[in-house]
């Protein structure tokens, strides 16, 4: 895919991801911290993900950066309650319903749809493998 960035942030450094990770004690997906070294994106024009004949809409990632409004820091304060220290939200819906990458040494990486409207262990729904397998997935809308 090739990935047509809306709007962006500056991308964050290696050593300011390897700090945040030291300071919460997770290891934060290879992928995802690339994504983020790579363009830190809040927009991409491919924003539909399919998997098992369902269509998912994508809003918004969250940005690495402490300073945006919805920077991946402050929805991990905000949602690492509800998502047990098991996941962590990168990017949302337009019902504020979040994708999530899992963190668990059993699914580490996996790409998950979480509908936060029940228990987490109810609420998610494995749509890719990994993260580049979820980019790699996205597609523009069609406009008829």
């Amino acid at each position: 895919m090739e990935t047509i960035i809306i709007k962006a942030l500056k991308p964050p450094n290696i050593s300011e991801l390897k700090k945040f990770e030291k300071i919460k004690q997770l290891k934060i997906p290879n992928e995802l911290q690339e994504f983020w070294i790579k363009y830190n994106a809040i927009y991409l024009k491919n924003n539909i993900y399919l998997s098992d004949g369902n269509k998912y809409y994508l809003d918004r990632f969250y940005p690495f950066d402490k300073d945006y409004e919805l920077s991946f820091q402050y929805v991990y304060e905000n949602l690492k309650d509800y998502l047990q220290d098991s996941y962590l939200a990168f990017a949302n819906d337009c019902g504020d319903w979040q994708y999530v990458i899992s963190i668990n040494t059993d699914s580490y990486g996996c790409i998950f749809f979480c509908r936060m409207d029940d228990i987490i262990s109810d609420s998610l729904v494995k749509i890719a493998n990994n993260f580049e397998e979820f980019i790699d997935g996205l597609q523009a809308e069609e406009v008829n």
